[in-house]
C-alpha cells in the first residue's frame, strides 16, 4: 500500500482513538461519574460539582441556586449512597442512587447522566418517574396562590447583605424582641415583621371575611392552616422570657459571633444564627448571667429585610 494511504489510515485511527477516549470511560461510566458528582456535593464542593454538570444543566440555573438546593435536599452531609444502573438504552442514562441522609431519611433519586463533550454529565434527579427536577429553577414559596403570582427571578440575583449590615439587622431584631418582652407587648414586633409571615401570600381582605361563603372561608382560614403569625403567636411562643424577667439589652453595640454562614433557601429565606459573648440576664431582682444564642430568618420585601422567624436560646456561661 502507498505511504500515503497508510499515513491516512494512521491519522484516521488516531482520530477515532481520540473521540474515545474522551467519552467518559476512562474513569467509569454513568454510574461512577454520579457518584464522583455526589460526592464533591457531600464533601463541601458543591460549586465544583456544578461546573461538571452538563452545559444545559448550568444554563437553567445558577451555581448558587444549585448549591442552596443541594443544602436544602441534604445532600451536602449524606452518610452513604448505594447506586444500582437502570437499563434505560440511549445517549442518556438513569442510575438509581438511595442516599443516607445525615439525619437517618433515606432520599431516592434517579439520576439522569448525558454524555456531553465526550464525558459523562449530570443531568437532572427526580424523586420518581414524572415528578419535577430537585434541582429545577421554579417558584418554590409555600406561602399560598397570591405570592406565587409575583414571578421571582432567581433569589440569588442579588448580593447577599455584608457582614455589617447582618449585624444591625440582627442587633434590631433582638432589641425590638427585649422591649416587646419587658413591656409583655408584642405589637410593633408582629408589625415589623415581614407581610409574608403574617399573611402566608393570601390577601389580608380576605382573612378577615366573616361571612358564610364556603369557599370565601376556606381562603380566610379562620383555622390558621397556613400557620401565619399573630400576636398571640408571639405572646404564646416567648412567655416564658416575660416570666423570667430577660434582659439581652447588653448585646446592643456588641459584635455578633456567627455560628455558620449566613445562607439564602430557594424560597429566598435568609438564615442567620450566632451568639453573643457578652452576659444577658434572667430573674429580676435577683439576675442570672445567661449566654444569648439565636437563629433569625428573613425575607426581602420593598428595598428592607424583614423578619420572617425568631428564635431565642438562653443558656448559662459554662454551656457550650
Amino acid at each position: 500500500m502507498p505511504p500515503f494511504f497508510n499515513s491516512l489510515r494512521f491519522a484516521i485511527a488516531v482520530i477515532i482513538c481520540a473521540i474515545f477516549a474522551g467519552c467518559g470511560d476512562d474513569k467509569g461510566g454513568p454510574v461512577e461519574a454520579a457518584d464522583r458528582f455526589f460526592a464533591l456535593c457531600a464533601n463541601g464542593k458543591a460549586a465544583e460539582a456544578f461546573t461538571t454538570a452538563s452545559g444545559t444543566f448550568q444554563i437553567e440555573r445558577s451555581s448558587k441556586y444549585f448549591q442552596a438546593r443541594v443544602r436544602e435536599n441534604g445532600l451536602d452531609s449524606f452518610q452513604e449512597v448505594k447506586w444500582t444502573a437502570l437499563d434505560m438504552p440511549g445517549r442518556a442514562r438513569v442510575v438509581r442512587g438511595d442516599f443516607k441522609l445525615k439525619d437517618g431519611r433515606v432520599l431516592p433519586l434517579n439520576v439522569s447522566m448525558v454524555q456531553d463533550g465526550g464525558r459523562w454529565c449530570l443531568f437532572g434527579a427526580k424523586l420518581e418517574a414524572g415528578s419535577e427536577d430537585i434541582f429545577a429553577f421554579i417558584e418554590r414559596t409555600p406561602d399560598g396562590e397570591e405570592e406565587g403570582k409575583k414571578g421571582f427571578g432567581d433569589p440569588f440575583d442579588r448580593a447577599l447583605p455584608s457582614e455589617k449590615e447582618l449585624q444591625k439587622m440582627v442587633e434590631k431584631v433582638l432589641l425590638d424582641f427585649d422591649d416587646a418582652v419587658k413591656r409583655n407587648d408584642f405589637s410593633y414586633l408582629y408589625a415589623s415583621a415581614s407581610d409574608r409571615w403574617k399573611f402566608r401570600g393570601k390577601d389580608p381582605r380576605i382573612l378577615t371575611y366573616t361571612g358564610k361563603e364556603p369557599k370565601l372561608i376556606e381562603k380566610a382560614d379562620p383555622e390558621n392552616k397556613a400557620r401565619r403569625l399573630t400576636i398571640n403567636a408571639l405572646d404564646h411562643a416567648f412567655h416564658a422570657f416575660v416570666e423570667v424577667s430577660s434582659d439581652i439589652s447588653r448585646i446592643k453595640g456588641e459584635k455578633m459571633i456567627f455560628d455558620e454562614p449566613a445562607t439564602l433557601s430557594t424560597d429566598r429565606v435568609l438564615t442567620v444564627k450566632g451568639r453573643y459573648d457578652t452576659f444577658v440576664f434572667q430573674g429580676g431582682a435577683a439576675p442570672k448571667p445567661c449566654k444569648l444564642s439565636f437563629s433569625l430568618e428573613f425575607v426581602r420585601e420593598g428595598s428592607s429585610w424583614k423578619s420572617f422567624g425568631i428564635t431565642v436560646n438562653f443558656a448559662p456561661p459554662t454551656a457550650k
